[in-house]
């Protein structure tokens, strides 16, 4: 895939920004990413990268009636359709989680996962061309999902209810997901805030980010199980962390 060049510069000749070739997520509703904000956004990229071919936009939207996720189509200029709405089978709240990541595509492509928030569970869904189908549905190892993140055939969530937890899920053949036993790791403090839990590109960290404390809970990882959290607090003192992102160094 082409990275996208710096800002003020311009693409090498040839070189081709092809983001919008992917899927992609992005959560909306209350609390999430403005349907508004994400089309400008592809529109931006789109301005620049004329070629590109139309991607997926999966969305979540935590309705406390029946949760689901709606498929979006990405035309080349940016602008989005929605296409699809698929049922979670469970249940969202209704009003903001103050959370990223409520939503995670395996690296292959071939699974979405989705928090259900209201009824605490997990949906696993299949990902083809013809769109998602629901293959399972599981209770998320404590109370108040807000956050999931995947790799491999490890799935983690991140429950904000009563005092807080992340818990481990083996993903099957069928893509069914199957409790890790141990894997339940409570957060650094029972007033921790979290936003999001998520894995390092190798799978070997898992980085919930705790909001309330202006910090982050790291664990690592093992035989698919997480140590208890060692805490590391935010570089920015103004704002409480929502989201981690990971930076690999090149030598």
């Amino acid at each position: 895939m082409a990275s996208v060049p710096p800002e003020g510069a311009s693409a090498a000749p040839g070189v081709r920004l092809d983001l919008l070739d992917r899927r992609l997520l992005f959560v909306t509703g209350k609390g999430g990413v403005g349907k508004t904000t994400v089309a400008s956004s592809l529109a931006l990229l789109a301005a620049g990268a004329a070629t590109a071919s139309a991607g997926t936009v999966y969305t979540e939207t935590n309705s406390a009636g029946a949760n689901a996720v709606q498929i979006f189509q990405s035309a080349s200029d940016g602008s989005l359709s929605l296409a699809a709405t698929v049922s979670t089978g469970g249940l969202g709240t209704g009003a903001g989680l103050g959370n990223q990541g409520a939503l995670a595509l395996s690296g292959d492509d071939r699974y979405l996962y989705a928090v259900n928030a209201g009824s605490n569970e997990i949906s696993a869904f299949t990902v083809s061309d013809a769109g998602l189908t629901l293959v399972d549905r599981v209770p998320s190892g404590g109370t108040h999902p807000i956050s999931v993140t995947t790799h491999g055939r490890l799935v983690y969530v991140l429950n904000s209810g009563d005092s807080g937890n992340i818990s481990g899920f083996h993903v099957g053949p069928d893509g069914h997901l199957r409790p890790i036993s141990g894997s339940s790791r409570p957060l650094s403090s029972a007033t921790a805030g979290p936003a999001e839990v998520s894995f390092s590109p190798d799978g070997s960290t898992l980085v919930v980010t705790e909001k309330a404390l202006n910090q982050f809970a790291i664990y690592t990882v093992e035989d698919d199980v997480p140590s208890a959290p060692v805490t590391r607090a935010s570089s920015r003192t103004a704002l409480s962390p929502r989201r981690s992102s990971w930076h690999v160094a090149r030598q």
